[in-house]
């Protein structure tokens, strides 16, 4: 066809979305579905709703052209409101199952229309070919379909070593992966697969998710799924689907350098993009993956983004005709998006067919944010998104003040798992009484898996939460409520906002979700500003971490820092996350220049400025044995490590106990300079040591969190003081259940952000390095291993390793279930069937799945 030149469809289609009357039916529709959700009036006539609809169809047919995706999800919300509005109007149902079916929503059309037949014989016989071309591998299961970006993703995969794609937050990347390995097992393919997911809160459920799908493939085919490097078996008998975050996949590399790895998908990838330390591990993992195994394959997993081909940067020697990449634009799942003014009685609602804000008067006296979540979401799902945990504590406390006791059953048992779990001094028991809850990073994995059930059920009618939303938590709701200040660094990052906003409504739950964008009380102009400014742009084009974070400036010190032979670095007024980075860019060009590895992508960004002169320089300044491509540490600080080891200086002490552990902490605080390389409000504070180590102590141990917590307040009691967060300084400790109810926070949150990852980061490196000085293959009191699993209980440790939480695996150790056989083989006893805790059965099913060798007969 000559230049120039177009379709009947490409001429048909050009300016469908610029039809007045379109616009005019449209608005009317997003004006009186917003009426409806206010608890007002709304009202479409016959005719209307006839005209609607036919738009609708005639959207949906929209193919091949850049709008299709835009035209497809304008007909799937016409046809999804009119749902909402008038759930029994039989046209509807017959056109949303044309419109689900044309754009290939099939979970959502299986889901909202069951019955649905096209009553034409032709179209019928064209939409059966069509949907069958998307029909999932029979191995994959009965009725099962992808939608059109699932397929072409699915044989990209299939087909390419490396490649990257976005797409909306609703598309089911997770369920790609899944049926991909699915196929992949069943037809006898021997690979090892690394699924990593974005956070440690999502690592139980994504595991969960890939035992259930698999079922019983994974003992015929001798897969196992797996969430810690340290339950690998060195025998060569099984494979592996690993479920990890960077930063295990990081020590897998460390202690498991034989194991190839094959398949890595990086799920929600433009983490990558964020400037921080758990960005780093990226870029070292993919280098060193790449190099050790050519035939590794990569795939980088997006929320919608412009430039999902970014991330292809960072495989060593990459071709260009290597960087394939897609963008989806179609979403299975539409959003109707709102900014709330409580103060002028004002909803601005967003029109996506014109890009354009409606007003619309709030006929309601709210006068906080409270009162409009509270009359909105009654008889609802509801997420309340708020920018702190502080935030999170206080608007939940405001909510919880008009909410109504809540006498279910399952509400009551959750409570009494909260106040054995956690503590009984918790604000989650108050919240809970009302039907109520926090989802917070720092909760225990299983209170937050109970806490997600219940919210699936409906049982618990509104979460408050933080970013852990952002991070591929998947909990369907109604409606999500984003809590906006001024400062809020939501507001900073249009990729999070987006991906937040995608968060509500799910394909196999609820085809449209509603958002509202809440400024806060006191709230200025410029905000509300920024909030439709977030909404009416597109996404921006993203860029590496490393990139945002060296300038030339920045480039000059770290190369300093090595033609001066010292690897020090000044932090100056950087803030803790790129100072932490710079560090590590200093360790990876070391060993890029040390090793003449110039393919490396942070080597590449310095090489204008080096010269052979400076790389001969850096060489005659460091040794191979210098090299280290450690993320939160440099040479300057292994080099005091290794001498204080040779010289006898330090090592784990014999006995867990507080003195012991605070001496301990105060040496590696001397020798890893944290008074200089870490947070004054963390473990860069010497003052600080004394209450992690009354909290380590207690976890090495094995206690429970509850002791831990009740050791806490024990704490406060006797030193008779206790900083006030909200007036940012040291008070009386009188014993206030809100003082008491912050020590339960602080607790859970040092035992997650402290124990958990900075110092166990450091025993780790502690760890690796006595066993190198010291020629030894394992240390029998391996610290590191005891804060990773919370107990020296080797029975538990084995437990967790296979799959049971911390907690159930203490249930199990103290009902004498298991016991330790030679070579620290499990044994069961057929008693544990018999149990009827709900964790230890939930828990129990997936382990079972998971390693049925290590059931007999009688326990399985």
């Amino acid at each position: 066809m000559g230049e120039g030149k177009k379709t009947v469809g490409e001429w048909l289609y050009e300016d469908i979305e610029d039809n007045a009357y379109l616009i005019k039916l449209y608005k009317k529709l997003i004006v009186q579905y917003t009426n409806k959700l206010q608890g007002n009036k709304y009202f479409l006539s016959n005719l209307q709703i006839k005209h609607l609809l036919r738009f609708a169809d005639l959207l949906s047919k929209s193919a091949n052209t850049e709008k299709s995706p835009f035209h497809n999800n304008i007909a799937q919300n016409i046809v999804c409101i009119l749902e909402k509005l008038y759930p029994e109007h039989e046209v509807n149902k017959v056109f949303m199952g044309s419109v689900l079916s044309n754009v290939n929503n099939y979970v959502g059309l299986m889901g909202k229309c069951t019955e649905y037949e096209n009553i034409d014989v032709m179209e019928r016989l064209v939409e059966s070919v069509v949907k069958e071309a998307y029909r999932l591998p029979d191995e994959c299961g009965n009725d099962r379909f992808f939608d059109a970006s699932q397929s072409i993703a699915f044989d990209r995969i299939k087909n390419q070593t490396y490649y990257s794609f976005s797409a909306p937050t609703s598309m089911g990347k997770t369920f790609l992966v899944k049926m991909l390995i699915k196929t992949f097992i069943i037809n006898k393919y021997k690979y090892n697969y690394v699924i990593i997911v974005p956070s440690k809160a999502l690592i139980n459920e994504v595991k969960s998710e890939f035992i259930n799908e698999m079922g019983k493939i994974l003992y015929e085919e001798n897969y196992k799924v797996i969430t810690t490097p340290t339950a690998i078996k060195n025998d060569n008998k099984f494979n592996y689907i690993m479920i990890y975050t960077q930063e295990r996949l990081s020590y897998q590399i460390k202690i498991n350098q034989s194991m190839n790895i094959d398949y890595v998908f990086i799920d929600e990838a433009q983490k990558i993009s964020e400037i921080g330390m758990r960005s780093a591990y990226f870029y070292k993992v993919i280098n060193y993956l790449v190099k050790v195994n050519s035939s590794t394959r990569i795939y980088f997993l997006c929320p919608y983004i412009p430039n999902p081909d970014i991330y292809l940067n960072l495989i060593p020697n990459i071709e260009k005709k290597e960087k394939e990449y897609d963008i989806f634009e179609f979403s299975p799942v539409n959003q109707h998006k709102s900014i709330v003014d409580i103060l002028d009685r004002r909803l601005s609602v967003y029109c996506d067919l014109t890009r354009e804000f409606i007003d619309i008067p709030i006929y309601f006296n709210d006068s906080e944010v409270v009162d409009f979540i509270y009359r909105i979401g009654e008889g609802s799902s509801n997420i309340v998104f708020c920018d702190s945990k502080k935030d999170v504590e206080e608007y939940a406390i405001s909510y919880w003040r008009k909410c109504k006791e809540d006498n279910n059953p399952e509400l009551k048992e959750l409570i009494e798992d909260i106040k054995k779990d956690i503590h009984p001094k918790s604000y989650l028991v108050h919240f809970l009484r009302k039907g109520i809850c926090c989802h917070v990073g720092y909760l225990p994995a299983t209170v937050k898996a109970k806490i997600e059930r219940l919210f699936r059920a409906k049982v618990i009618k509104t979460i408050f939460c933080t970013s852990t939303l952002l991070e591929g938590v998947n909990l369907p709701a109604d409606n999500l409520f984003i809590i906006i200040k001024d400062r809020s660094y939501i507001l900073k990052e249009p990729v999070n906002f987006k991906n937040l906003m995608g968060r509500v409504g799910r394909k196999t739950y609820n085809l449209i979700g509603n958002v509202y964008i809440m400024p806060a009380s006191g709230s200025t102009p410029k905000t509300f500003e920024k909030c439709r400014e977030i909404i009416e742009k597109p996404v921006e084009s993203q860029k590496l971490s490393i990139d945002k974070i060296l300038d030339n400036k920045l480039k000059r010190k770290i190369l300093n820092s090595l033609l001066n032979g010292t690897c020090v670095l000044d932090k100056g007024n950087m803030s803790y996350d790129t100072f932490g980075m710079a560090r590590f860019v200093i360790n990876i060009l070391l060993k890029c220049i040390l090793e003449d590895d110039s393919n490396n992508y942070i080597f590449k960004l310095f090489n204008e400025m080096l010269n052979e002169k400076m790389t001969n320089k850096i060489k005659k300044n460091f040794e191979a044995k210098d090299i280290n491509d450690n993320t939160n540490v440099t040479i300057d600080q292994l080099k005091m490590l290794d001498n204080a080891i040779s010289e006898g200086k330090i090592k784990y002490p014999n006995e867990i106990n507080y003195e012991n552990i605070k001496s301990f902490l105060e040496s590696l605080y001397d020798i890893f300079r944290w008074d200089k390389y870490e947070n004054k409000k963390e473990i860069g504070k010497r003052e600080r040591l004394s209450y992690y180590a009354v909290l380590l102590n207690q976890w090495m141990l094995g206690h429970s969190v509850r002791r831990i917590i009740d050791m806490s307040i024990e704490h406060h009691k006797k030193i008779g003081h206790f900083f006030d967060d909200k007036e940012r300084r040291m008070v009386e400790y009188t014993g206030k259940p809100a003082q008491d109810n912050r020590i339960v926070i602080d607790c859970l949150i040092a035992i997650e952000d402290v124990l958990l990852f900075s110092i166990s980061n450091y025993f780790t490196i502690f760890s690796e390095r006595y066993k190198l000085i010291k020629k030894v293959d394992l240390i029998d009191n391996d610290w590191s291993e005891y804060v990773d699993f919370g107990t020296c209980n080797k029975l538990v440790i084995e437990l967790q390793k296979i799959g049971f939480s911390r907690e159930v695996a203490k249930i199990i150790e103290k009902k004498s279930y298991a016991s330790l056989a030679k070579n620290n083989v499990l044994h069961f006893e057929k008693d544990i069937l018999n149990d009827d805790s709900e964790e230890l059965v939930n828990e129990l099913l997936d382990v079972k799945l998971n390693y049925k060798e290590l059931f007999s007969e009688e326990v399985r």
